[in-house]
């Protein structure tokens, strides 16, 4: 007498049907029944998996579970014999979790298909027309994002270990991994680019600066999924940010009168170091950019290190005499230029984290900014005086 708790015949036409008589791996997904030469039979070649083990022993196998337990639909997952046979090779890999997961995936999937006509050759024919003459004879809205889902069903099985989403904006495809369980991956940077990256990670550790890496710098090993990525050409980015709202004032001071002019203000981000706090942000439509770093064994003291720059880019192309932000932009940096002291102040989600005069800042450079910013406002100044439009200037600066 069999000592296995196997599931009930009606148990297992249930399971099939609930999932489309498909496997429910998400990577296989193949029809599991089909025609045989003999009209009065079919080929099946799916199985009512046990989850958890329908004997002592068994892959999986749970002993605080009863018997009814062991012989519900609850414990059975629907598979083609290849995949039954791989979950049971490899239980550590195919654990409990992942096969419930698989389970509802596939019993969602087969809902959505209800009524649903399946792609036949002709559809795909068109879409692969689409794709390479930018026209199409049929209506194809998911063309796009299912192409997004397709890359991601490529890259997943590459590394079963990560989920991957597709998301398409704006002419970009981005793609967001997610790890389903601990990946050891190696990161082996290439001999001539070693210093380099140790001061770009000193950076990064100690100051929370981005690193930057171009791939052609190094190589990824544990991962078949990381190493086809990065065997791309583009460039590795990682940051340290602080997922706040982070606003950045500035103003100046008169150090006699105590009146005060305020530029905008800049919204930041910041990213963190061990050794400090680096904001960096953007005012007036990104013409003005702000770097501070503040070092973090000295928080009481705002006097860090200061970097005001000016994107003379924006203004490229525009009438001279009516720059945009042009005039606050000036007469913040005439005033500075005039001995008034620089403050500063950084609130995170409304509650003042820093605030005082800013003593180290780059003087010879704000001045140099001043000295442009005077040659443009008297360019303005002389071409509404003759009344023309001084709108071919280009600021290559």
């Amino acid at each position: 007498m069999s000592n296995r708790d196997d599931f009930a015949k009606k148990i297992i036409e249930i399971l099939r049907s609930r999932v489309n008589n498909r496997c429910s791996n998400p990577n296989c997904r193949v029809p599991t029944t089909g025609p045989t030469t003999d009209k009065e039979k079919i080929n099946n070649i799916g199985i009512a998996a046990h989850i958890t083990a329908a004997s002592p022993g068994g892959p999986r196998y749970e002993k605080s579970m009863s018997k009814k337990e062991r012989k519900s639909i609850n414990n059975a997952i629907w598979l083609c014999s290849n995949c039954s046979n791989i979950i049971d090779r490899d239980p550590d890999k195919y654990r409990v979790d992942i096969l419930r997961e698989w389970k509802k995936v596939a019993e969602k999937k087969a809902s959505e298909e209800i009524g649903k006509k399946l792609p036949d050759d002709n559809y795909v024919i068109q879409s692969i027309s689409a794709a390479f003459s930018g026209q199409s004879s049929i209506f194809l809205p998911k063309l796009l994002s299912n192409s997004g889902k397709a890359s991601s069903i490529a890259l997943e099985r590459l590394d079963p270990r990560f989920s991957i989403k597709s998301n398409y904006v704006n002419g970009l495809t981005s793609f967001e991994l997610s790890a389903k369980e601990p990946v050891d991956a190696k990161m082996i940077i290439k001999q001539d680019y070693t210093n380099d990256f140790a001061q770009k990670y000193k950076n990064f550790d100690e100051h929370g600066e981005k690193l930057v890496v171009d791939t052609q710098e190094f190589e990824m090993e544990g991962s078949p999924l990381l190493k086809e990525i990065f065997s791309q050409n583009g460039r590795l980015e990682v940051t340290k940010s602080i997922d706040k709202k982070i606003i950045q004032k500035i103003w100046v001071k008169n150090p006699a009168s105590s009146e005060k002019i305020q530029l905008y203000d800049v919204i930041c981000k910041a990213t963190i170091g061990k050794s400090s706090l680096t904001f960096e942000g953007s005012a007036c439509e990104s013409i003005i950019t702000i770097k501070s770093r503040i070092n973090r064994h000295q928080l009481d003291k705002y006097n860090n290190c200061i970097t005001v720059d000016i994107n003379f880019k924006e203004w490229d192309n525009q009438d001279v005499t009516s720059l945009p932000y042009f005039d606050p932009i000036y007469e913040f940096f005439q005033k500075l230029s005039d001995g008034w002291e620089f403050h500063s102040s950084i609130e995170i989600d409304g509650k003042k984290l820093f605030a005082g005069t800013v003593s180290d800042f780059q003087v010879e450079f704000f001045q140099y900014l001043h000295s442009l910013l005077h040659y443009i406002d008297v360019v303005g100044i002389i071409c509404r005086n003759v009344n023309i439009r001084g709108s071919n200037f280009f600021f290559d600066i």
